[in-house]
C-alpha cells in the first residue's frame, strides 16, 4: 500500500496504499496493496438494506451475514526470544527461496518466532515480539478464513529492514513507497520500517497492516493472472480489517459505480489508489454479507486457480452468487447509498 499522506484523522490522510504487490501470481511486484491507514471513523457501515436476495444466502436477520471476530489480544501464539538469525536454517532457507538474499548479508540480524511466524531485524527485542505476536495472530486469522492451514514445517518470515534504504533495495524500483509486499514466489511478508513506527505509536495496530499481507503471501503464490485486482486486495483487506474489529469507512466512494482495476491501484494519485482499495473492501463485505464467508472464498479459491473452465470473472460472480457483475454491482451501489457514511 501507498498512503496519500501521513496524517492520523480522516480528513488528511485517506488511507494507505500498501503496495502489497499482488495479483499477477503471488502478490507480484506491480500491484499495490493497503497497509497502513488512519484510525476510520466511529461511524460504521450500516446494513445492506434493499438487495436481491442471492440463492443460499446465510444472512441473519439483521441483514448481514455473521462474522466471527478474533480481538487483537486473543489467541496468541507464544512469542520467542531473539535469537541469531545464524543459528536458524530454516529461516535463511525460506528467505533464500525467495530470492531477497540481501537481507541474508546484514549482520547482527536476529529472530523472533511465534507459531509458523519468524520475525527477523535488528530492532530493539519489545517490538520484534509486538510484531511476531502480531503476525501469529494474523495468520491465525487469516487460516480462520481460508479453511486452510499452514503445512507443517512451512515457516513464515516477516522481514524488518531498518531503514527505508533497506527497504528500497529488498523492494526493488516503483516499490519503494510501499508500506510492505510480499515477493509472490514464497510465503514471506517485508514490512517498511516508518510505517511500522507509526502503526506502534499510533492507535492504529500493526495487526491491520500484518493480516493484510499474510494473507497475500499465504493465498497468492501460484495464482491465476487472470485473477482480479479488487478481488485479491478486496479479499485481504477484509482479513486486514476483521482481525481488528474496524468496520469504517477509510475513503470516500459515494461515486463509484464500477469495480476497480488494476490501473486504479496502479494510479500516481494517492486518494485514487485509496479508494480502489476501498471500493475493493466494500464488495468483498457486501458479498459476504449477501452470503456469507464460506461463499466468498469459494470463489476466490475458484478465481485464483487457473482451471479447465477458464471462467471470467463475471462468469464466477454468476455461478457463486447466482448474479451477474453488472447486476450484483448495481445492487452494491445501492446498498451504499444506504449506508451512513461519515465527513471525510
Amino acid at each position: 500500500m501507498i498512503r496519500p499522506s501521513r496524517g492520523r484523522a480522516l480528513g488528511t490522510a485517506l488511507a494507505t496504499a500498501l503496495l502489497c504487490t499482488s495479483c499477477s501470481g503471488v502478490i507480484a511486484p506491480s500491484r499495490p496493496a493497503l497497509s497502513h491507514r488512519p484510525v476510520p471513523s466511529a461511524t460504521s457501515s450500516a446494513d445492506v438494506g434493499g438487495a436481491p436476495a442471492v440463492p443460499g444466502a446465510d444472512v441473519t436477520s439483521s441483514g448481514t451475514a455473521d462474522r466471527p471476530r478474533l480481538p487483537v489480544t486473543a489467541k496468541r501464539s507464544a512469542v520467542g526470544q531473539p535469537v541469531a538469525l545464524s543459528t536458524q536454517p530454516d529461516v535463511r532457507r525460506a528467505i533464500a527461496r525467495s530470492g531477497l538474499t540481501a537481507m541474508l548479508d546484514r549482520p547482527g540480524l536476529r529472530v523472533v518466532r511465534a507459531g509458523q511466524v519468524a520475525v527477523v531485524g535488528r530492532q530493539p527485542t519489545g517490538r520484534l515480539r509486538r510484531i511476531a505476536q502480531a503476525a501469529a495472530a494474523g495468520t491465525a486469522w487469516d487460516v480462520r478464513l481460508t479453511g486452510r492451514p499452514v503445512p507443517p514445517g512451512v515457516v513464515i518470515p516477516v522481514l524488518c529492514p531498518d531503514t527505508q534504504d533497506q527497504y528500497a533495495d529488498l523492494a526493488g524500483p516503483g516499490m519503494d513507497q510501499s508500506d510492505g509486499f510480499s515477493p509472490g514466489n514464497a510465503p514471506l511478508v517485508v514490512l517498511r520500517p516508518d510505517v511500522v513506527d507509526e502503526a506502534l505509536e499510533d492507535d492504529f495496530p500493526p495487526d491491520l497492516l500484518v493480516t493484510h499481507e499474510i494473507f497475500h503471501a499465504l493465498t497468492i503464490v501460484g495464482a491465476s493472472e487472470t485473477m482480479p485486482t479488487w478481488l485479491m486486495e478486496g479479499v485481504a483487506e477484509y482479513a486486514g480489517r476483521g482481525i481488528v474489529g474496524s468496520d469504517g469507512v477509510w475513503a470516500d466512494i459515494s461515486d463509484v459505480t464500477e469495480l476497480p482495476t488494476g490501473s486504479d491501484f496502479d494510479s500516481e494519485d494517492m486518494q485514487d489508489r485509496a479508494r480502489a482499495y476501498e471500493a475493493s473492501y466494500s464488495f468483498v463485505r457486501y458479498l459476504v454479507r449477501r452470503a456469507g464467508e464460506p461463499r466468498l472464498m469459494a470463489f476466490y479459491d475458484v478465481a485464483r486457480r487457473d482451471t479447465a473452465e477458464r471462467l471470467t470473472p463475471t462468469q464466477l460472480l454468476l455461478k457463486h452468487y447466482g448474479f451477474d457483475e453488472t447486476t450484483l454491482v448495481r445492487d452494491w451501489t445501492t446498498a451504499r447509498s444506504l449506508e451512513v457514511v461519515p465527513d471525510l
